[in-house]
This record gives structure tokens, C-alpha cells and sequence, in this order.
């Protein structure tokens, strides 16, 4: 049995398509259109960074709904940044100069599922 048929079988569906739990969070799942992202632009390490920082940062747990960015630099350095439905800045942090991803990126986390915002 191939990882996709695998995947398939203990995804679960609703309005916003197929659910993939993450291998080290398993309270968290992520969408197709994040799974997509991480594989075109590398950027799986940001989806991890975002659910570890969820048992850490007692900010996060109390929100319901995150909205997450990450913006590039000019150097390469990266801010990730999280804030709530409100605009309330709960979370962020300014990093070295990264290769991967090479584009700015935004999710939404809502009841433990990530999405990428459009």
C-alpha cells in the first residue's frame, strides 16, 4: 500500500476538502491546499513551527481563530507573526535569513485546522 492511499484512508472530509493530521501534532490537521504548499515551496517547517508554538504560547491557546503570515525581507530574514480576529498581535518572531519558502505566506487555524488564507 502506497503513503497516498494510505493518507486518504485516515483523512477526513468536510466544507473545506480533504484533512491531513500532522505527524507530530496530532491535534492539528492541515488542508490539501496547505499539504500542496508545503511541497511546492518548502515551507513545511512553518506548519510545524505554528502548531509547537500552540503548546508553548498560552496567548494562542486562548484564541479561537489565528491568523498567521510570514513575510520576507529584502536579507532573506523572515517575521512570523500571528494575530486574532481582532487584530490583536499574540505572537511573533523575527528569524535569520531562511532559503525556503521563497514567498510570503498566510494560514488561518481555526479548531485545530490550518488553511491557507486566499
Amino acid at each position: 500500500m502506497n503513503l497516498q492511499k494510505l493518507t486518504q484512508k485516515i483523512m477526513s472530509f468536510d466544507n473545506i476538502g480533504a484533512l491531513y493530521p500532522h505527524r507530530l501534532y496530532k491535534n492539528y490537521r492541515y488542508t490539501d491546499s496547505v499539504r500542496e504548499n508545503m511541497l511546492q515551496t518548502r515551507s513545511s517547517w512553518v506548519v510545524e513551527r505554528i502548531f509547537a508554538l500552540q503548546e508553548r504560547e498560552r496567548a494562542l491557546q486562548s484564541a479561537d481563530t489565528q491568523l498567521w503570515v510570514l513575510k520576507i525581507f529584502p536579507d532573506a530574514s523572515i517575521l512570523l507573526a500571528c494575530t486574532d480576529s481582532k487584530g490583536t498581535v499574540l505572537y511573533f518572531e523575527h528569524r535569520d535569513p531562511v532559503e525556503y519558502p521563497k514567498e510570503e505566506l498566510a494560514f488561518i487555524l481555526e479548531q485545530g485546522v490550518l488553511s491557507l488564507r486566499s
